[in-house]
Formats: C-alpha cells, structure tokens, sequence
C-alpha cells in the first residue's frame, strides 16, 4: 500500500485513541470534584470538635479546587477539539459533525460546548457555596452542634447575631 496512507492512517488510530483517552478523563474531572467537594463538606458539618479556622480553611481549599477543576476541564476540552479536526480531517465523510446544527432555541442545550459549560456551571456554584460556607463560619453565624448531648445527631446551625 501506499506509504503516505499508512502513516496517515496510524495517525488516525493514534488520533482516536488519544480522543478516548481524554473523553474519558473529561468525565472523571465532575466525579473527583463531587468526591472532593461532599467529603469536605461532610466533614466539616459532621465535625463539632474541629477548630473553626481549620473548618474555613478546608472551605477555601474545596473552593480553589472547584475553581482549578473547571480549567482543567475546560482544557481537556479544548485538546479534544483539536483532535476532533484532526480525526474529521482524515475522513470528512465518515466524521459526526455537530457544527452543522444551528444553535437556535433548545438546540443551544445540544452545542459543542454544552457539557463542559453545565460541568464549569456546577463547579463555580460549589466553589461560591463552599466561600460563603467559609465566610459564614469564620463570622461564627454558621456553626455545628450536637443536638443529642450523647454524641450522637448533629446538625447545622444558624446563629443570628
């Protein structure tokens, strides 16, 4: 066969691999921030005896991860894009093409951006709760107790000034 096309095509194969790879590390980013962010938050909601600085600080921390994860994220994408010409440039026939589609009316939910942008949405939100979270305890207006007095049932509790 013909020198050129094998190598183009081993280009391809590469190119489709690598694509795999990174669609799938774009869908673990959410699960590692939801792991991260829930396990912080448990903890400091479930933790009376924690020191209140310790508390805001894990906040703080959940708050920059939250925010380092949607640029990571957001970069996964971008490389896939890059990826997704090389693959549509091999075999433009054969090629899934959603840029064809007009983003008009509920078809905006179906563009190429759609998942990372929901994924960046959720990941800001949990990074805004997890400041005000922060600003909230260290003002001491939100705090754990224990309700049962044995240990037991903990709860969250607003304490207006």
């Amino acid at each position: 066969m013909n020198e050129e096309f094998e190598r183009q095509k081993l280009c391809y194969e590469q190119n489709c691999e690598h694509m795999r790879s990174l669609n799938q590390i774009m869908w673990q980013v959410p699960i590692i921030a939801m792991t991260l962010t829930g396990g912080l938050w448990y903890g400091i909601a479930t933790l009376s005896a924690m020191q209140t600085g310790i508390k805001v600080a894990l906040l703080v921390f959940g708050a920059a991860a939250n925010i380092a994860l949607i640029g990571v994220i957001q970069r996964v994408r971008f490389v896939m894009a890059a990826y997704l010409d090389k693959i549509k440039e091999f075999h433009p026939a054969g090629f899934a093409d959603t840029k064809t589609v007009p983003p008009k009316g509920w078809r905006r939910l179906l563009r190429e951006q759609a998942v990372v942008d929901t994924f960046s949405i959720f990941l800001a939100t949990a990074a805004g709760l997890s400041i005000v979270g922060a600003v909230l305890i260290g003002a001491g207006i939100l705090a754990t107790t224990d309700q049962s007095g044995a240990g037991g049932k903990k709860c969250i509790q607003i304490q207006v000034p």
